[in-house]
Order: C-alpha cells, then structure tokens, then sequence
C-alpha cells in the first residue's frame, strides 16, 4: 500500500476507502453496542435477583395457626413492602398480632355477654335461645347465610334483636298480646329451638309448602 493510500488517524492506518467519519462511526457503534449489551445484562441480573428474592421468601406461619391464600398474600406483600426479608419471622409476628386482635374481641365479648346476664337475668338463656331461633328464621326469608349475619349473633346483636321482637310484639316484653295456650306456646318454641321437631325444618325453609301456614300458625301464636 502507498503512502498517499495511508491515512493517518490517531496512529491508525486506514485503508482510503475507510475515511476518519466511517472509523469514528465504527467506533461510536462499538460503544454503543457495547453499552446496551451491559444494560441489558444488568437488568436480566437484576430481574432475575428479584424472582430468586421473590422466590425464597415465603410467609412461615406458627404449628397450628391456619391463613387462607387471600390473607397469606396479603400479608407477604405488606412484610415485603416495609423490609421484612425473613418469612418465619414476618408469619410468627403477624399470627401474633392476629390472636392479640381475636383476644381482646373475645375478652369484649365475654364482657358484653356478662353485662346482658345481668340486664336479662332468669330470662337470658330462654331470650338468647329465641334471638337465635329468630335470626335464623329471618336469614332464611332473607336469602342469607349464617356467616352473613354473624354480627347479630354477639350479645349487642341479640339486644337488637330483643328489642326489635318486643317492637313487633313477639319478644316476652311485648304489650297487650293475647294470651295463647301452654299447648300453643309449647309448640312454637319448639318450631323455633328444635330441629328434632316435626315442623322445624318446613318452618325455617321458606320453599317448602308448608312454609306459610307453619309461619301464619306462629304468628297468630305470639299474637301479629
């Protein structure tokens, strides 16, 4: 190659059909090329340290303590999201914090159910077994299950049930009812409390076609 066929570029020798903007070009699309390669490599690291991380950690709930899927995801979430990295502890302090929740419930529940003893007093056992009965029989009209109205089941739930009885005059306290027999009444708290009853399961199923006639029947006894 001649001298005039040489042309010099920062101590390179370029062939003449190689000018300084084609190496310059080159040398730009290297770098490039280069640098989204490293970028690229660096975010598949990093993708795939977040699903290994995402992997490992697992909520590790105490022997004996049971959470549905819905809960164990959304409390993997909430551990992850303020950084609890450790699944075993995460589960153990959120078991923990759930049964101190379910404690103090219980402990005001026990103190509310205490309080309607005393309220109700030799009527109580035979008012929470009608409350019941009640709530059951309404739930059933309503197209609801137990778990739908479990609320009304709790000591406060069952003085809301009294008092809406008693307003519809079915509760003991209601006025001017009319005086039905011992043979009557008899029969309407068993249709109410017993399942061994005769009556009991065509009277709290709204489908069956003695439904209405038992409920009219029971209606005329507690007198509406």
């Amino acid at each position: 190659m001649s001298e005039e066929a040489i042309v010099e570029t920062g101590g390179a020798d370029v062939a003449p059909e190689e000018t300084v903007e084609t190496v310059d070009t080159k040398v730009e699309t290297t770098g490039t090329e280069a640098t989204e390669t490293a970028a690229e490599s660096g975010a598949e690291e990093s993708t795939e340290e977040a699903a290994e991380e995402a992997a490992e950690f697992a909520m590790e709930w105490p022997e004996g303590y049971e959470a549905t899927e819905q809960f164990a995801s959304l409390t993997t979430e909430a551990a992850k999201a303020v950084g609890i990295t450790d699944g075993k502890l995460a589960g153990a302090y959120t078991a923990k914090v759930i049964q101190a929740i379910e404690a103090e419930a219980d402990k005001r529940v026990a103190e509310d159910d205490a309080a309607l003893k005393a309220d109700w007093g030799a009527d109580y056992a035979a008012n929470k077994e009608e409350c019941q009965a009640y709530i059951k029989r309404m739930s059933a009209k309503a197209g609801l299950s137990e778990q739908d109205v479990a609320v009304l089941a709790t000591p406060k739930g069952m003085r809301l049930i009294q008092a809406m009885r008693t307003e519809v005059g079915e509760g003991a306290a209601a006025v001017g009812k009319p005086t039905a027999s011992a043979e009557d009444e008899a029969w309407a708290k068993a249709v109410m409390s017993n399942p061994n009853h005769a009556d009991y399961k065509a009277f709290h199923n709204p489908s069956d076609p003695r439904w209405r006639s038992l409920n009219a029947r029971y209606n005329r006894v507690k007198g509406f």
